[in-house]
């Protein structure tokens, strides 16, 4: 695509082509009328030299603001070259460290890793004659199970954190909802925001902010005490407690409870504020390297593509984690980022998004 600058250098350079032709041709013509009288009369030489005079006289002015037109134009047709040169630099130097960001954003994917656990089942069979092993030989069948360490990691945690979140949500509604689940203590938006906080920051946090809106001590404590009990059951189970049942879902149907699932592989509600943040305001500080660029430099279309190069290395939890981010932990400055031209989350799955509207009715309605 031809820049604005390309499109003016090329009018002016075939600008000045022609009125280079105009003037050479207006010299032509003027010089040939001015000769006529030579042509009559050329074998009187007394009068060629003031008639060379006044060639020189009046096409001298022609071609010297000719002249002086042209240089004009090549200066300034040098001067739009060097501004061009000047904007490919700028240019290279942003792709330079916005590609380096791009990078630390998936070095710092890769890194984020939090050690968990899982049950290791070992199975040792015992043979009535150690030569013959064989299934028709088996004296004895023994299983052992042990807990081994492990971990998750990259773009795995999100996917873990996400189910966290909202497992972390129903067993607040469960201690803060009547058992026809129509009658709660606090309302959705309350108790999703405290849940993220939980995530983010953990249930023993000395934090202030992760009950906030919440002035029941009674039903912080027993909180707490709770979800203090669940993580102590699903460490020793090496996360095999993944499934705890809630309030009844149904009105008058005995049979119909929701179902917590808490499928992790480490100690839950103890909080990742150590990799979300600094995982944040890395994303925060990239996007807006792209947004704040002068326009001479990136116009809103590049700004867009470069943002959807960010945005395409971001999975599925990791944008519905940045929208819960935004709305659950008050983080306003990114608003501007996820609507309009700039939508980071423009790939956002809204089907999995629980307990929380979805981005175009928020939008819509602040």
């Amino acid at each position: 695509m031809i820049s604005k600058h390309q499109k003016e250098e090329k009018a002016l350079i075939s600008f000045g082509s022609g009125l280079s032709l105009f003037f050479i041709g207006l010299a032509i013509v003027g010089f040939l009328i001015l000769l006529l009288p030579v042509l009559s009369s050329w074998y009187n030489y007394s009068t060629l030299g003031s008639i060379g005079d006044t060639v020189g006289g009046l096409l001298n002015p022609i071609v010297g603001i000719a002249a002086a037109l042209l240089t004009f134009m090549a200066f300034y047709v040098q001067y739009l070259a060097n501004q061009q040169v000047q904007k490919q630099l700028r240019m290279q130097q942003f792709e330079s460290q916005f590609y380096e960001k791009v990078r630390l954003h998936k070095e710092n994917i890769n890194e984020i890793s939090i050690h968990g656990y899982e049950l290791m089942r070992e199975t040792i069979k015992t043979y009535s004659v150690d030569n013959a092993k064989n299934d028709d030989n088996i004296k004895e069948i023994t299983t052992s199970e042990s807990q081994v360490a492990r971990f998750t990691r990259g773009r795995q945690l999100f996917e873990r954190m996400l189910k966290e979140l909202i497992a972390c949500y129903e067993l607040l509604e469960f201690h803060a909802c009547e058992e026809d689940n129509y009658t709660c203590q606090y309302n959705q938006d309350i108790l999703m925001q405290v849940a993220y906080r939980i995530v983010y920051y953990g249930i023993n946090s000395d934090n202030s902010d992760v009950f906030e809106g919440i002035t029941d001590k009674i039903y912080i404590d027993k909180v707490k005490r709770d979800f203090n009990e669940k993580r102590k059951e699903h460490k020793q189970s090496s996360g095999k407690m993944n499934v705890f049942y809630g309030k009844l879902k149904e009105k008058g149907n005995l049979d119909s409870k929701r179902t917590i699932r808490l499928y992790v592989k480490y100690k839950p509600f103890t909080g990742h504020e150590f990799h979300l943040g600094h995982y944040y305001r890395h994303l925060y500080s990239t996007v807006a390297y792209v947004v704040q660029q002068e326009k001479n430099i990136l116009s809103r279309v590049q700004k867009q593509e470069y943002l959807k190069t960010l945005r395409s290395q971001l999975s599925a939890a990791e944008q519905l984690m940045l929208y819960y981010h935004f709305r659950m932990d008050h983080a306003r400055e990114w608003e501007q980022f996820l609507k309009g031209d700039y939508n980071m989350i423009a790939d956002l799955p809204v089907e999995r998004l629980k307990y929380i509207e979805k981005p175009s009715e928020y939008f819509k309605n602040s």
